[in-house]
């Protein structure tokens, strides 16, 4: 018979986590319930602030060296085409791997060509055809990272709370997309472009410290068929969310950048 009184209905939670009540609780259900996560949210809300501080001021930058919207936007494609053309063939490569791992390198990397630019800025040795290349790289190392992140979100929580932490995310991303051009054009008028840079590279080892103290044996790992595709649920149903909450370095697009770039001038 249906079950009936003041419990019918409630949330069971699976695999023996605690009853969810209310909304706080239903709200933040990921980042009460998985230490990991919290740190990984911190990491990201930082790093993705840093992220759009990077896009301003290299928007910036390049209209300071040529004054040409060519360029700009060559600039763009040359960052964007990368992700566009190569993530499917990067996700599947990331599958196959720790994605902890991968991120870790992805970070790094991506750290280490922020602090570039950022220093070529500061020394005024900084050209055209330097910008191009490091976006590039930047574009290449995140057709690694997109995917590597997208599918660790439901290492992290399990199954259970998976939903909950792409929503989390989501708005993760979006209070990021406020905050970073505000600040970028903060530290441009009152520091200089190369600030936006070096602060980014900060931004990376929030990333770097949250997955480097993230405890292996609160994860939840992939299982993978004999040819090295996720068969994980939990994998699939983050991918999909995550078009929803769309990262500014995935897609930066014509009208967005030119959006940002007049809230700076």
């Amino acid at each position: 018979m249906p079950q009936s009184g003041p419990d019918a209905g409630a949330f069971v939670p699976s695999q023996g986590r605690r009853p969810t009540s209310g909304w706080r609780r239903r709200t933040f259900a990921s980042l009460i319930e998985s230490s990991n996560y919290r740190r990984f949210v911190l990491g990201q809300a930082i790093s993705l602030v840093g992220t759009w501080m990077q896009m301003i001021g290299q928007s910036w930058l390049v209209l300071q060296l040529t004054g040409s919207a060519t360029a700009l936007g060559l600039v763009a494609a040359v960052q964007t085409l990368p992700i566009l053309l190569l993530s499917p063939y990067a996700g599947v490569l990331v599958d196959r791997r720790s994605k902890r791992r991968v991120l870790l390198a992805t970070q790094t990397v991506m750290a280490l060509l922020a602090l570039a630019l950022g220093l070529l800025t500061l020394t005024h040795t900084v050209r055209l055809w330097m910008v191009m290349v490091i976006a590039g790289a930047m574009g290449l190392a995140n057709c690694v990272d997109n995917p590597a992140r997208q599918s660790f979100v439901p290492e992290i929580v399990g199954t259970d709370l998976v939903a909950n932490a792409v929503s989390l995310n989501s708005s993760m991303v979006n209070a990021a997309r406020a905050v970073g051009p505000a600040l970028a054009g903060v530290l441009i008028v009152s520091v200089g472009v190369g600030a936006c840079f070096l602060f980014n590279t900060v931004s990376f080892v929030a990333v770097i410290i949250a997955l480097a103290t993230m405890k292996p044996e609160l994860l939840h790992p992939a299982v993978r068929s004999a040819h090295g595709q996720v068969c994980s649920r939990a994998g699939a149903a983050a991918r999909r969310l995550s078009l929803r909450a769309t990262d500014p370095a995935a897609v930066y697009s014509a009208a967005d950048d030119g959006a940002d770039r007049r809230a700076v001038l």
